[in-house]
């Protein structure tokens, strides 16, 4: 049970209220679930305050954490903080967890059910032993899903961790949401109880959007023809489907020129692999062609594999897809650096490789080489061509930059091939020959039209529109 990817938060959820119902055994499942099998001791099963405790002790790096997991209504849920801080009585500071699962009817959005538990938390005094206390409010069909809200103490006051909302802290940490906390991330709905859709958006660019779906893998069984050759991996696929299902609804929903195209997938494999590279750029061949269309800038599974000494260690592949050119693989191992928001020029080069065109800015290298310097002009307040120093791609309005693969030994100015329609528009009006010549704003002008702009000799370096 521990290995299937049934909804088991779901079926707790139908079970709590129904009297004879023994909720120890799925307790169990799922607390061996989130904080796997072998870092648990001494399962037990209890009764305190009227609810049903189960009760273990998790071992990992950090040393020894002891965990508590009850399923409540949510009338009773007081009733199951005061059970939570009898056994936090005599933990050690910081060295209890509690998840409590809750129905909740006529469920509110996010942001009230939030607000609701934090009041009933606040009404509670609980031990110092209480390191966070993690709500899931369980859905009961399949058009409800569940949700997670994490509190952690912060100033004499239990406080929502809001960055891990939407997922287990167990399953936050492996699947490396602290990574994004440059973002503000939004729990979005998906069939699969094993899958997350979360949108993130940038704290310092609101522009940068993008969806992140976050799925698990618990069954590693390869399926190989006659010879032994990898043939598939269909639990990672049917969760790489899952998870691109989940991207898709949500792009469907959007103007196709308002979808998000720098979707990420990751993945966290549960069992040891002992897959070859081989065997890895086999499945990212088979896998890549479902990705099309989904706006996906990086698909990464995290898995485990053994060292010669034995040991397990985490190990990372990262299929990066760039537009326009050829899908990447990296092995090594899980990076810990956060995610950065994308800047505006990024967001352009994207746009425009999405479209099959090149940003113009991104010709500048191929038109330089590797010993040239590249120089951006544009016309200050008295109409003179100037050098400016500005980022790459901020441009003004009714402004059009002019560039010189070297820089020119004096300030040009705009030779007599030029239009005013190209450089200033509005500047147009202001030439006496136009009414007098009948010329259209992109005819040429001549030396003697009275223009600023003209009357003079070609510069050293002929600038271009």
């Amino acid at each position: 049970m521990v290995a299937s990817s049934e909804p088991l938060v779901r079926l707790i959820g139908q079970r709590i209220g129904r009297p004879g119902k023994d909720h120890a055994p799925l307790l169990e499942v799922l607390t061996r679930r989130y904080y796997g099998n072998r870092g648990l001791s001494e399962v037990t099963a209890s009764q305190s305050g009227g609810c049903q405790l189960v009760t273990t002790e998790h071992t990992n790096a950090h040393g020894v954490t002891r965990v508590v997991a009850t399923a409540v209504d949510l009338a009773d849920l007081p009733d199951a903080l005061g059970a939570v801080a009898e056994l936090a009585a005599d933990a050690p500071e910081h060295g209890l967890v509690a998840d409590l699962y809750v129905t909740w009817e006529d469920q509110p959005d996010a942001d009230a059910m939030a607000v609701r538990l934090a009041g009933i938390l606040a009404d509670h005094t609980l031990p110092k032993g209480v390191r966070r206390v993690t709500a899931t409010v369980a859905g009961t069909s399949g058009a409800v899903m569940h949700h997670h809200f994490t509190f952690r103490p912060e100033d004499e006051a239990l406080v929502e961790d809001r960055l891990i909302r939407g997922l287990h802290p167990q399953i936050a940490q492996r699947l490396q949401l602290q990574r994004l906390r440059e973002f503000d991330l939004t729990r979005l709905p998906s069939a699969d109880e094993e899958v997350y859709l979360v949108k993130a958006v940038a704290r310092s660019n609101p522009s940068d959007e993008r969806l992140i779906a976050l799925g698990q893998v618990r069954d590693l069984t390869p399926l190989r023809d006659a010879d032994g050759r990898l043939v598939a991996l269909p639990a990672v696929e049917g969760t790489l489907a899952a998870c691109l299902d989940a991207i898709r609804n949500i792009q469907a929903q959007r103007p196709h020129n308002k979808r998000f195209d720098t979707n990420r997938i990751l993945m966290y494999v549960w069992p040891p692999t002992e897959l070859s590279i081989d065997e890895l750029n086999a499945l990212v061949e088979r896998i890549l062609p479902t990705t099309d269309g989904a706006g996906l800038e990086e698909v990464q599974f995290v898995a485990r594999q053994r060292t010669e000494a034995g040991e397990l260690t985490e190990m990372a592949v990262r299929v990066a897809l760039e537009p326009g050119s050829d899908a990447r693989v990296h092995v090594g191992e899980p990076s810990t650096e956060p995610v950065l928001p994308l800047d505006d020029y990024r967001q352009k080069v994207l746009r425009a490789a999405r479209r099959g065109t090149v940003y113009p800015y991104e010709l500048t290298d191929m038109l330089t080489g590797p010993e040239g310097a590249f120089v951006e002009h544009d016309l200050d307040e008295n109409g003179l061509l100037v050098p400016v120093d500005r980022p790459r791609g901020a441009t003004r309005r009714r402004s059009w930059p002019v560039w010189s693969p070297h820089p020119p030994s004096a300030t040009p100015r705009a030779s007599p091939a030029w239009s005013c329609s190209v450089t200033r528009p509005r500047r147009w009006a202001r030439c006496p020959s136009r009414s007098a010549r009948g010329s259209s704003p992109r005819s040429t002008w001549p030396r003697t039209c009275g223009c600023p702009w003209s009357g003079s000799p070609s510069p050293p370096v002929r600038a271009s529109r």
